[in-house]
């Protein structure tokens, strides 16, 4: 499906982002396939009634995201305890807002979605951050340098699966996260965007289930903008099992008077997390194989460029540092001669030196010119390690 001149960010932004639109687009984590049949009916259904005024969001709404995450992950989410939000980083910045004050301490785990340190540095907040260890290509928390970041620290602004790192955290690795969270009396604001994008052999356990403090510490943050590719829709949901916490949340949306839906949102969504299922496992399977297909052919053409292990998410994060430790270079590589627009690693932070983000989420064919282009990029460079 061709979705130039669109207005489409991944396509059409290419233009402001990397001054020209003929690369192959990789890099904006949305997916280069049509949504789920339902959820297109659906709105279109709503779109024939032609009339598009003032709307609420109908309890089914809530229902459909609670039997979701049920069905899923086996989370019960309390309705009374869910609040809409227009997405992930808005509510991310409402958090911050909510529960800090200029100066307080915020620890990410690094490298991780760009975003975050924007939010924490743009609400005025001091930003800690604790990087994630490379142990031959699976990364591990370093948990005395987490505990010790956590001691400076109001919060953890944690990414579950990690993106772009792909790590699908297990239970010991999270049951110690939630430790040092209650030793340190910290707020844990899980994203939990991508946690339904999970590979064969590994599980999904959102924080709030790892123990009953973790549940009375968290704000977690989910979407369908992921799950369902309609993150046009501007749809996510914040839940906060904690009263004290959901009080809070729930009047600063009131300040900014936050509450109410696009017409279509509401629509879309209770689409997606009804009827959504079939379709998402149809894609789960055909993104792992763009993986295992991408594996293959970095390992008999390119060994130089390792990827990570994709535990969780549609992100492949390539370690290129056998290639070079500059990203410039892997830029020129990559995007000037390769023609392909990922994303370098230092977009997710100076951890990231040397990687190199690419978005499975595409037809098999897409994928194939662009890891053909950039392999034939590198040889053709001739740069020595």
């Amino acid at each position: 499906m061709d979705r130039r001149n669109t207005n489409c960010i991944k396509y059409d932004g290419m233009r402001i982002y990397y001054k020209s639109n003929d690369y192959i687009p990789m890099w904006v984590a949305d997916m280069d396939f049509p949504c789920a049949q339902e959820i297109t009916d659906a709105l279109a259904e709503r779109c024939r009634h032609g009339i598009f005024g003032y709307n609420l969001k109908p309890k089914e709404y809530y229902q459909s995201i609670h039997d979701f995450y049920l069905r899923r992950h086996g989370l019960e989410m309390r309705m009374d305890r869910m609040l809409y939000t227009p997405g992930i980083v808005p509510a991310i910045h409402w958090s911050l807002l909510c529960y800090t004050q200029p100066g307080d301490g915020v620890t990410i785990l690094t490298p991780v979605y760009g975003p975050f340190a924007k939010a924490v540095n743009i609400t005025g907040r001091t930003l800690y951050e604790s990087p994630l260890v490379n142990n031959d290509g699976h990364y591990e928390i370093d948990f005395a340098d987490l505990d010790e970041k956590l001691s400076r620290s109001k919060v953890l602004l944690f990414c579950s699966p990690h993106n772009p790192v792909s790590r699908v955290w297990t239970r010991p690795e999270l049951e110690r996260v939630a430790e040092l969270c209650q030793k340190h009396d910290v707020l844990v604001i899980s994203d939990e965007i991508h946690c339904d994008f999970i590979m064969p052999g590994y599980k999904h356990i959102p924080f709030v289930n790892v123990s009953e403090d973790a549940a009375q510490r968290t704000v977690l943050l989910v979407s369908p903008s992921k799950t369902f590719n309609v993150a046009g829709l501007l749809a996510g949901t914040a839940y906060i099992p904690n009263d004290e916490l959901f009080i809070t949340f729930r009047n600063e949306a009131a300040q900014l008077n936050m509450y109410m839906t696009n017409i279509f949102t509401a629509v879309g969504v209770q689409a997606a997390y009804e009827h959504g299922d079939e379709w998402l496992d149809q894609v789960l399977k055909y993104v792992h194989g763009n993986y295992i297909w991408a594996c293959e052919y970095f390992r008999e053409h390119e060994p130089r460029i390792r990827p990570i292990p994709l535990e969780g998410t549609y992100l492949l994060w390539l370690d290129c540092r056998a290639v070079s430790k500059d990203d410039a270079i892997l830029k020129d590589i990559f995007e000037e001669k390769g023609r392909v627009a990922g994303e370098a690693g230092t977009q997710f932070g100076n951890d990231g030196t040397g990687y190199y983000r690419l978005n499975l989420a595409c037809p098999r064919s897409v994928l194939e010119k662009a890891v053909k282009q950039m392999v034939a990029a590198l040889k053709q460079s001739q740069v020595e390690s």
